[in-house]
């Protein structure tokens, strides 16, 4: 579950008069200014229990990890926001009953200081009543827009790029 945004220029086209060649670093360095601010943000967002459950903090690790994914190269750029753990939408949308691996149950009795011998009562009640949904993943790709366009709009504003449209965000 990520979303990209991918712009950029026809590299194809002639060779541009110097004028375009600074226009095109000023758009380089704002767009990698904010690329690496939509990064802190929602990295802090997603360390953060109250935004993405946790149980272990393998989930939030793994929202940090696909967040870091996101990178600006040339006039192109990608923001991304998600999950690349195999759990993550059983989490946010919760489960119907089934029989859960023990070993990730026990993982997670540790964590949470519970005896271990806990953790095949805890598969048993699972199997009988599911898991409830814990909803953070709508929430969450509604923040990254929101950042990704203030990031965009700021960086470009701090260089003196104005009256551009950027993926239909307009600067």
């Amino acid at each position: 579950m990520s979303f990209k945004v991918v712009i950029g220029i026809d590299t194809s086209l002639p060779p541009m008069p110097k004028i375009v060649d600074q226009f095109t670093a000023l758009i380089q360095a704002a767009n990698r200014e904010a690329v690496a601010n939509y990064k802190r943000r929602m990295i802090n967002w997603a360390l953060q229990d109250i935004n993405v459950p946790r149980a272990t903090g393998n989930l939030q690790q793994s929202v940090v990890n696909v967040i870091t994914q996101s990178n600006a190269t040339g006039l192109n750029f990608e923001l991304f926001f998600g999950s690349d753990a195999d759990y993550a939408i059983m989490v946010d949308e919760g489960t119907p009953p089934h029989f859960p691996p023990v070993a990730r149950i026990q993982a997670w009795c540790i964590t949470k200081g519970i005896p271990i011998e806990a953790a095949w009562a805890i598969a048993v009640h699972i199997s009988k009543h599911g898991t409830r949904a814990q909803a953070w993943i709508d929430d969450g790709m509604m923040f990254a827009k929101q950042v990704g366009e203030q990031e965009f709009r700021n960086s470009y504003a701090r260089y003196g790029i104005t009256n551009m449209n950027l993926a239909g965000i307009t600067v």
